[in-house]
């Protein structure tokens, strides 16, 4: 599991996203560029492979605020469904921690 900046990284996450929630709309979607947005502003997005490096996992999440504190809002992580019940999630969740630690956040909080 590592942190991701990569464009083509977006892309393979958002045919995943779609592939794991079975949305056929395109209103549904993951949008690449905005996933670009998020992480260029503050937000987080790690991806777990598998040892031939396809993508099996992605989280993603941004920076909210309450009462003026900031804190990682993990908005959505998703799993091939073959790799779920394999501790996947966890390993996604617990390196969007490190990153919120590492930028100073000292809170994270969950869509879900």
């Amino acid at each position: 599991v590592e942190s991701t900046r990569s464009r083509a990284e977006f892309s393979h996450a958002s045919e995943l996203y779609t592939r794991v929630f079975g949305y056929t709309a395109a209103d549904h979607s993951l949008n690449p560029k905005l996933l670009s947005a998020i992480v260029g502003n503050g937000g987080a997005a790690v991806a777990a492979r598998d040892g031939a490096g396809e993508l099996v996992g992605f989280a993603y999440g941004f920076v909210g605020f309450e009462s003026g504190a900031p804190y990682l809002y993990s908005q959505a992580a998703f799993i091939d469904p073959a790799w779920q019940g394999k501790g996947v999630g966890r390993l996604l969740k617990q390196e969007q921690a490190i990153i919120a630690r590492a930028e100073g956040l000292t809170s994270m909080r969950w869509a879900f």
